[in-house]
Order: C-alpha cells, then sequence, then structure tokens
C-alpha cells in the first residue's frame, strides 16, 4: 500500500454521503486507482465505485418522478463514469490482454501511452475489467439494449467465469427474451460457482412456478417438457405417464448442457428421507440411466464418425457430469455399454499424450455440484473412470502404469478415494412427513459464503 494511497483513504472518508457529492467521490476514487491499481482492486473499489454510482442513479430518478428523457440522460452519464475509470486504469498501467473480450471504447490503443505500470497480478485485471463489462453490461440493460448486454455479459463470463453474479445477469437476459432453459441453466450456473449468487434461488423458483403445474398430457417442445418435469421433481409433483415422458427427455438431455446441468442442481438438494422425496429421486435415477447410455452411444459414434475435437470434448465433459452421481449409474448394465467403452478410451489412447488437457469452453472448472470433479479435465482421467469397465483381472496390467501414477498423484477426476464412489449419505429426517417437506418448501442452494460480486450499500471503510 503505497503512502500516496493511505493518504487518500482518509480524504475519502471525509467526502460526505450524499448525492450531492458523488460526483466528487468517483473523482476520488478514480485518484486511488491510478495511485495504486492493485491495492484499489484488492479492496474491491470498483464495487464500491459502483454502489455509489448506482445510488446517484436512483436518487436522480425519484427525484425526477422518472421522467424518461431524464432517466436516459442519467444511464449516459454513469456509462461515462464506468467507460472513463476503465480508459483512465489502461492509461496509467499495463492491463493484460484478454483477446477480444474486452470492448475497444474501453481501452487505449497500446501505442498512444508507452510508459505505463506493470501489474503483477493478472487475476486483478481479470476481476477489474470483468467487473466493468458487467456493470455496463447492467447499463445497457436498463437501456433496453438487450443484445449490447448480452454481449458484455458474456465478455465478462468469459474473463472470470468463477463470478456467479454475471452468469445471473445472463439468466436475466435469457428470460426477457422467453428463453427459459437457457435461463435456468445460467441461474444454476450462478448458484454453483465458485463465487456463488444465492440470489439467482429467486429466479430459479419464478421460473420453476410457471412451468410447475403445465398439463403435460398436452404435446409441447421438449425443452418445455424437461422444464415442466424437472419443476415437478423439484416440488416433489408425481410426472404421469412418466416412462414415456421422461424418456423423451433423456433423448435429448443427453447431450444437452443446460439441462443436465439444472438436473443436476436439483437433485443435489433434494433428500430421500420421504416418499415423496424419494419418488423423485426415482425420476431423476431413471432420466440419469437413460441419458447415461444415449450419451456413450453418441459419443462412440462421433469419435467413428468424425475428428471434431471440440465437440468431442464437450461431450466428454458432459460425461463426468454422469459420473459426478455414481449412485444414480448403479442400475448401468456395463455389458451394454462395454463396447462404447472400449471405443471412448482407445481415441483417449491414441489422440496424442501431448494433449492431455481437454479443452474447457464452457468454464465448468468453476461448476461446483455433486462430488467435485478436479481440473483441468484431462484424457488419462477419463481413462482411470473406464479401467474397472473394460479390463479384467487377467488382462489388468494394460491400464497399472497410467491407473498408479493417475492414483499416487492424486489425479483422479472425482475427489474420492473409492474406486466406485458412491454419493454422500444424504441427510434423513425420520420425523419429517411428506406435508413437512412441502410446507417448508425446498431447500435451493448452499450457505452463503462472502461474495465479492455481489453489490452491497455497506461502506468498506
Amino acid at each position: 500500500m503505497s503512502e500516496e494511497w493511505e493518504e487518500l483513504l482518509i480524504e475519502l472518508k471525509k467526502i460526505p454521503r450524499g448525492v450531492e457529492s458523488a460526483p466528487q467521490y468517483l473523482r476520488h476514487i478514480m485518484k486511488m486507482f491510478v495511485a495504486d491499481f492493485e491495492m484499489s482492486v484488492s479492496k474491491r473499489l470498483d464495487m464500491k465505485y459502483w454502489s455509489k454510482l448506482k445510488k446517484m442513479m436512483d436518487e436522480m430518478r425519484k427525484a425526477s418522478e422518472n421522467d424518461r428523457v431524464v432517466d436516459l440522460n442519467v444511464q449516459n452519464l454513469a456509462m461515462g463514469f464506468m467507460t472513463e475509470l476503465s480508459l483512465l486504469v489502461d492509461c496509467h498501467y499495463e492491463i493484460h490482454s484478454f483477446g477480444q473480450d474486452i470492448s475497444p471504447h474501453l481501452r487505449w490503443n497500446s501505442q498512444v501511452y508507452s510508459d505505463r505500470k506493470p501489474v503483477k497480478s493478472k487475476k486483478n485485471c481479470r476481476v477489474f475489467m470483468a467487473y466493468i463489462l458487467l456493470r455496463i453490461g447492467d447499463l445497457m440493460r436498463y437501456k433496453d439494449c438487450l443484445p449490447k448486454a448480452r454481449e458484455l455479459y458474456e465478455q465478462s463470463c468469459r474473463i472470470n467465469p468463477a463470478d456467479g453474479a454475471v452468469w445471473n445477469q445472463l439468466g436475466l437476459i435469457s428470460v426477457l427474451s422467453a428463453q427459459y432453459l437457457e435461463s435456468v441453466y445460467f441461474h444454476t450456473r450462478a448458484l454453483h460457482a465458485s463465487l456463488e449468487f444465492p440470489s439467482a434461488t429467486g429466479s430459479l423458483t419464478t421460473i420453476f412456478k410457471k412451468f410447475a403445474n403445465r398439463d403435460i398430457s398436452k404435446s409441447m417442445p421438449v425443452n418445455e417438457l424437461y422444464l415442466s418435469c424437472l419443476a415437478k421433481i423439484h416440488f416433489l409433483l408425481e410426472i404421469e405417464n412418466s416412462e414415456t415422458l421422461l424418456q423423451t427427455i433423456s433423448e435429448k438431455l443427453a447431450t444437452s448442457k443446460e439441462m443436465i446441468v439444472s438436473l443436476m442442481s436439483v437433485y443435489e438438494h433434494l433428500e430421500d428421507g420421504t416418499e415423496l422425496e424419494q419418488r423423485a429421486v426415482g425420476y431423476i435415477s431413471t432420466i440419469w440411466t437413460i441419458s447415461y447410455r444415449i450419451l456413450m452411444e453418441t459419443l462412440a459414434n462421433r469419435i467413428e464418425e468424425s475428428e471434431d475435437v471440440l465437440e468431442i470434448s464437450n461431450l466428454l465433459h458432459l460425461l463426468t457430469f454422469f459420473h459426478s452421481a455414481p449412485k444414480l449409474l448403479e442400475e448401468i448394465d456395463e455389458s451394454e455399454t462395454s463396447g462404447d467403452v472400449r471405443t471412448i478410451v482407445d481415441w483417449l489412447m491414441t489422440s496424442g499424450s501431448s494433449d492431455d488437457v481437454i479443452s474447457d469452453t464452457d468454464g465448468f472448472r468453476y461448476f461446483h455440484c455433486l462430488e467435485e470433479r478436479q481440473y483441468p479435465l484431462k484424457k488419462s482421467h477419463l481413462i482411470e473412470i473406464f479401467k474397472g469397465a473394460i479390463v479384467d483381472e487377467s488382462e489388468g496390467t494394460e491400464f497399472n502404469t497410467s491407473a498408479e501414477q493417475a492414483s499416487s498423484n492424486n489425479s483422479s477426476p472425482l475427489k474420492s478415494t473409492s474406486r466406485s464412489p458412491v454419493k454422500a449419505q444424504r441427510r434423513e429426517d425420520p420425523e419429517s412427513s411428506d406435508e413437512e417437506i412441502l410446507q417448508r418448501g425446498r431447500r435451493r442452494g448452499r450457505a452463503p459464503r462472502l461474495n465479492e460480486s455481489n453489490d452491497t450499500d455497506d461502506e468498506l471503510f
């Protein structure tokens, strides 16, 4: 912490908190970023900056009685403040490049300023730029420029996929365009991100309520049928004609990250202490089993038909999701998938050891649900998963070396020492009736942790 930054901090505390002094307050935070960028980011002054700016916007809108013209002017003013902060930092510091994920109007041409200070932590650059893009995306959403808002959110998400806040905002954009399955996926990612966004629970519940009472006996698109069934599972309702409907759902879910991710979340927050919950778990088990077989067959076919490495990589990530709930795979007859397993393992072993890491374009390493998966995902990890399914005791030497090495290095893709890990025992409450379960509602989300991407009205100092 530089002496100049400490002095500026003392002065910041003396600035009045009223809306009249908001511009002065914002300018002062800009000075603190110029004085010491890394200290300012570590103290999350970017969040403080946005919080003050948002309060100023709200007060000005309230004073104008939500006049549309004034509202637009206020939004443009806020856009100017956010852009100026980004340009000011980029003018004085060598912000790391993130490819094409930073809009040109937020960066200077590197040839304009050649004496900028280096930044030691790429993480600080990542957090700062992702937050700037997130909040400018919010401003675009306020202006009803939804395509631009989505573009900015996606840029922010690619830079910092660990932040649940940006996943949540993507979910808001999706629901505004009636893309409900996509919205459920994004809100689920927000809820299970490294930096959780617990408020996403409310958005998920709203969508589930919308679909829970749909008449699923009538024909409807598969996406809507899935959401209706998922909502019924979530609320412990019965799915009539479940055998046929779950088969239909499973055929698409097998290769749909949006469906698999949301089903994982609902399953994680289910218990099996009552008959209603056991029925819900049974529905999920049926979907899981059918989808797993379909995914294995699809993956084997893709390997044989083409060498689209990106598509195969994406399917392999989905495959690890199924193995993160081993209890749901207990009903699988290994003989039914042994041929597909052999095809997949052969590809993993012959596709080149120099590129052992499987690309993660969706940032799944920051998605924490069910049993933890070790990232980066490696081909050697997947070979270890399948080893037991294709190797008899008499021929086990073929994979022994790689398996033993993986074990010694704690490189199992699932953080479990068991070869066939069982899902952690669910908590059971024998005194809870089905009615009590329904009355207290479904419990979604993990215990909230400090989420440095959440807005707060509390003062940092």
